[in-house]
């Protein structure tokens, strides 16, 4: 009997019981932000947008057709998240997924130049939308067996609706492009929102501290990063004395930094246990090898590192091909190309390509050092003579000469583009493309119809249209496209019949330089 207590105490001794728990919880949230403010990008003439951050607004706003609507809106969210919790039951750390729908609102707050609007002097600009979508994170959950631990958590938001809050009459409704206009005797702004993209990708890192027990409570910060496509693109017009004062570009995004508080309730508990075996063994003393001290072994291999440089600039140059003997190497964005495991005392060429350089070689001996032997070899540029002339749909021009764009129409008194114009200003893109160092001039003309300095606006307006169209085509054009609005004082034919009139409504093109 004494025998079989002493095996059963060193059985129990010998086994260290410890328990994982897999729990699944709901969590509402209700979470207080911030909207980072857009960015503008000056597209013409100066910038007179300046942003701050607004976390909320209560008071009445101008709707553009000039009835006053009260707003009460702030930067908030609510969500409904569910999270699979697997805790270690001695430590009370944790690793979790969760998953759950949500309802962001975010507010941003522009100031422009004051003017007077029907009567009241306008300042500023608010902008209200809301994203709903679903959410998904990897959690951490350290509690270190104290009452209150921390987690950090990255996760990721989808929206598949976005709405905006209509000025008008203070609803909310699926977000479309539209435009906006506040202007009075010629002072004002017109905005105009497009490329709507409700299917938005955020990433959001997030950190919180959390309280333990069935019923607890979360408090966190986060900050939510816009990944791809932004919401929208919105572009907006300063007018001053019946001119463009200046034209400002802004993707509206849904960066913004939260905080959040949640209230954890478990649904759902699973204990498992393991059970983990200790066994004795006799002890034995180790056993001491002498070890024979290690002999000096001759290097053999020796790695190259090749850096290739821009002749003429001296800058390094990436993507390179270099050849030695069948092996293929590239060099890095640090215009190195390391060459592997090279014979020490080996002697050899390398043959080095790029595009748009003529082909260079470089003689070489390998020696053995420590690190990476290091050589340099310097490649010359293909020049490439500039052209003299340039064809665009089947016409030779000259720098200096103009081109009129037929297909290029506009009814009387209107700037927006016909179809025929936007197939012959797709044109005017793949010609920008194939000579990508050429800048142009868009000049604009009309007929004698109307007053003089409004029909130089309107054919100002013209080209921008234009000039807006190409560069949305062709990356870094907008610098290469001058405009400039004549208005009827440049006619090509007289202006005594509607065909002739018809003609002096048109968009010519001149090369500027090459």
């Amino acid at each position: 009997m004494k025998n079989l207590l002493f095996i059963s105490l060193l059985i129990f001794t010998q086994n260290d019981a410890f328990g994982q728990e897999i729990s699944l919880n709901l969590l509402p949230r209700f979470s207080l932000g911030a909207t980072i403010p857009s960015k503008y990008e000056v597209i013409q003439g100066q910038s007179f947008i300046t942003t701050s951050i607004k976390t909320d607004f209560q008071g009445s706003l101008f709707a553009p057709n000039g009835s006053l609507v009260e707003f009460d809106q702030s930067t908030h969210g609510l969500g409904l998240d569910f999270l699979v919790n697997r805790t270690n039951e001695e430590s009370k750390n944790a690793w979790g997924f969760m998953f759950g729908l949500y309802q962001h609102k975010y507010l941003q707050y522009s100031v422009f130049p004051q003017f007077d609007w029907k009567g009241s002097t306008l300042i500023s600009q608010y902008d209200f939308y809301r994203t709903r979508g679903f959410n998904f994170a990897i959690r951490r959950t350290i509690f270190n067996t104290k009452p209150i631990g921390w987690y950090f958590q990255l996760g990721g938001m989808y929206s598949f609706q976005l709405e905006s809050l209509n000025t008008r009459n203070n609803g909310w409704a699926t977000t479309t492009s539209e435009s906006n206009s506040y202007l009075e005797n010629g002072v004002g702004i017109t905005g105009i929102s497009s490329n709507i993209s409700p299917n938005t990708l955020t990433i959001n890192p997030e950190i919180g501290l959390i309280t333990k027990g069935i019923i607890g409570l979360e408090a966190s910060l986060s900050y939510q990063i816009p990944v791809g496509a932004p919401l929208s693109n919105s572009q907006v017009t300063y007018y001053q004395s019946n001119r463009i004062f200046g034209i400002e570009k802004t993707n509206i995004t849904q960066e913004s930094i939260w905080l959040n508080l949640r209230l954890p309730l478990r649904i759902w508990t699973r204990k498992k246990y393991v059970q983990t075996t200790t066994t004795t063994t006799k002890y034995e003393p180790p056993v001491v090898v002498k070890k024979s001290p290690p002999t000096p072994s001759r290097k053999k291999l020796q790695d190259l590192c090749l850096t290739i440089i821009d002749s003429k600039t001296k800058q390094i140059l990436p993507n390179v091909r270099v050849n030695i003997e069948g092996r293929i190497f590239f060099s890095n964005k640090d215009g190195m190309a390391k060459i592997y495991e090279v014979p020490v005392g080996k002697r050899g060429t390398f043959t080095i390509q790029l595009l748009n350089y003529q082909a260079g070689k470089l003689d070489f001996e390998s020696f053995a050092q420590d690190g990476c032997q290091a050589l340099k070899v310097e490649i010359d540029p293909i020049e490439k003579p500039k052209p003299e002339t340039v064809e665009i749909d089947g016409k030779i021009i000259k720098k200096g000469e103009s081109v009129v764009l037929n297909a290029i129409q506009f009814e009387q008194g209107n700037s927006d583009l016909l179809d025929n114009a936007k197939t012959e200003l797709d044109k005017v893109a793949d010609w920008m493309k194939k000579y990508p160092n050429l800048s142009i001039e868009l000049s604009g003309h009309t007929s004698n119809e109307g007053d003089q300095e409004e029909n130089r606006k309107l054919s100002e307006d013209r080209v921008i249209v234009c000039k807006e169209y190409i560069a949305r085509q062709v990356r870094g054009s907008n610098a290469r496209i001058r405009t400039i609005g004549y208005g009827s004082t440049r006619p090509r034919v007289s202006n005594n019949s509607e065909e002739n009139r018809k003609k002096n409504r048109r968009v010519e093109l001149k090369i500027d330089s090459f």
